[in-house]
């Protein structure tokens, strides 16, 4: 369908990239030119009623499938086969997604269910065990937010309802095969939710430049997408009707997510992951570790080092640019934050059993400083430093 299907058996670096994306207002066009016999078109439930009707006015299809996702908590298996029920038996042979990372992945999990039905669980969360699941589907994406980054990721992330933890499902075949980044469908989203984005693709860049995987193919994006990032994001705070730094805004993140798709992320993502099961945003989860986080690491020379070399490069300190856009959006900006927050919930805070579950998360793998469970959990508690 487009996309390179070379095998490495060395960790050389390399750049995967969506093979057809379009970008600006007039992005949707894009959409005439795809053929289709059968769509599943799968949206957020915030979606403007208007931009549902633009996106199927534009469709060349016999027949579409509409469904909008209500849940506000992260993809399950139970989601993928209300959808799949949905389809009657009739298999799309486009799947269009639109809205943010949830949604994005969301459509990956029900590409993979839809042509390998049989796979155990063992089986599925094995990276790259996945055979070839585009011979008959394309994917088509329409972010929403400026930062998952899940357009571009070759990962899709799973929360199990019984133990409230999230296992990643790897193949490069999730990477969309058509991206539209069109800024009208970022206009008016509250100043939370675009900032939280932003946080987000941030921590996509720095972790990914730091990681133990050596990429400096990546390394260039990372430069070019924090700095745009974090001077960008000032701007739109002081015109947010602005399309133009919109979709600047969803470049730079763009480009943060093929850093991430490279080179992996670490720990703050780790650590972030585990506060889906009590519904925080994760653009705000990895706001709220990432100053301690980059702390933690650079206790690594070379990693303190980089840090150094890419902030005199980038203009600003990341930690003190994210701390800007949290006081501005209102997110919270320490765990402390976050945990008065369950608290008033009635939520129950384990941190050792947080920490646990971040050791067990497959970003832990590629963080530049080994840790274990025990510094994990100290990010989970108050007062602790974490490094």
């Amino acid at each position: 369908m487009g996309f390179s299907r070379i095998k490495t058996v060395f960790p050389v670096p390399r750049l995967l990239a969506n093979p057809d994306l379009f970008a600006g207002r007039h992005a949707l066009m894009a959409l005439k030119g795809i053929g289709s016999s059968r769509t599943l078109l799968l949206t957020g439930g915030s979606l403007q009623p208007e931009k549902r009707a633009e996106i199927k006015k534009m469709l060349q299809a016999e027949s579409v499938v509409d469904v909008v996702r209500s849940q506000t908590f992260d993809p399950d298996w139970h989601q993928v086969e209300t959808i799949i029920q949905s389809l009657a038996g009739k298999v799309p042979d486009l799947i269009i997604a639109v809205g943010g990372g949830a949604v994005l992945d969301l459509a990956k999990l029900v590409l993979l269910k839809l042509t390998w039905p049989e796979a155990t669980p063992e089986r599925i969360t094995r990276p790259f065990a996945a055979p070839p699941l585009k011979n008959h589907i394309r994917l088509c994406a329409i972010p929403t937010t400026a930062g998952s980054g899940a357009e571009v990721s070759s990962s899709a992330l799973v929360l199990d309802q019984t133990s409230q933890s999230k296992s990643a499902i790897v193949t490069h075949d999730f990477i969309y095969d058509v991206v539209l980044l069109d800024p009208r469908f970022l206009s008016g989203i509250p100043r939370s939710v675009m900032l939280a984005g932003v946080i987000d693709a941030m921590t996509h860049a720095v972790e990914g430049t730091i990681s133990n995987v050596d990429n400096p193919l990546a390394d260039a994006l990372a430069e070019t997408s924090l700095e745009r990032l974090g001077r960008l994001a000032l701007h739109w705070l002081q015109d947010e009707s602005n399309l133009e730094i919109i979709l600047q805004l969803q470049f730079a993140a763009h480009l943060a997510g093929m850093v991430q798709n490279q080179c992996g992320v670490g720990i703050c993502h780790s650590l972030a992951h585990q506060l889906a099961r009590f519904a925080i945003g994760h653009g705000e989860a990895n706001g709220v570790f990432l100053a301690r986080v980059l702390a933690f690491n650079s206790a690594v020379p070379q990693v303190a080092e980089r840090l150094d070399r890419l902030q005199t490069q980038i203009g600003f300190s990341i930690a003190e640019r994210v701390g800007e856009l949290q006081s501005a959006a209102g997110l919270a900006t320490q765990f402390q934050d976050l945990r008065s927050r369950m608290a008033s919930r009635g939520t129950a805070v384990a941190p050792a059993v947080l920490g646990r579950d971040a050791l067990a998360d497959i970003c832990t793998r590629f963080n530049p400083r080994p840790v274990d469970a025990g510094q994990l959990t100290a990010f989970f508690q108050e007062g602790a430093p974490g490094v």
